[in-house]
């Protein structure tokens, strides 16, 4: 299940059971996107025992991801031909 609060404000939501284990599973993911390529998570994980409802394992954990841009050197502006010629020595 899906939730957009904004383009860049969601959650995400998965409910998973396994039959051969007797294991219910969840997990939630809040997700805010603060600039492109980067975007800061919560999830909430957690497993239950389907026959006693007992929890298993829980989590919450923070993510953050950032895109790092690499500066552009900038262009060489090439010299006029009369200056080149005068450092060789030609004028």
């Amino acid at each position: 299940m899906n939730y957009n609060f904004s383009t860049k404000v969601f959650v995400n939501a998965l409910l998973q059971y396994n039959t051969d284990s007797h294991q219910l599973s969840s997990n939630i993911r809040f997700n805010i996107i603060h600039r492109p390529l980067s975007d800061f998570f919560f999830v909430y994980n957690e497993h239950r025992d389907e026959l006693t409802g007992l929890m298993q394992d829980r989590s919450l954990i923070a993510k953050m991801t950032y895109m790092v841009a690499s500066k552009k050197p900038k262009p060489q502006i090439p010299k006029p031909k009369s200056q080149v010629f005068r450092a060789l020595g030609f004028f």
